[in-house]
């Protein structure tokens, strides 16, 4: 008796988990994740990450991404529906 109540809960709880996952992916409305917008920021102007946020530019969601480089600290954005880096030069 005690096993099937255990085995029960068991498929339960697998089941419910198994469908949520769909949902918890479909409420994210980035395409492009953090862990992608860092690596595309390393790419384009090296160094390392120090600090990463969200924010809104423009009407658009993006990351705000600050990378260190032999010293220098540079902040860019990147559009986070698009994989758009923005900088000023591209926003005039």
């Amino acid at each position: 008796m005690l096993k099937r109540q255990l085995l029960n809960a068991v498929l339960t709880l697998s089941l419910s988990t198994g469908l949520a996952a769909p949902v918890a992916a479909a409420a994210d409305p980035s395409p492009l994740s953090l862990k992608q917008a860092m690596q595309l920021a390393i790419e384009t102007t090296g160094g390392e990450v120090i600090k990463t946020e969200t924010a809104e530019f423009k009407g658009r969601a993006v990351y705000k991404i600050r990378l260190v480089n032999e010293g220098r600290v540079k902040e860019i954005m990147i559009d986070s529906q698009n994989g758009q880096v923005i900088t000023p030069d591209t926003e005039r």
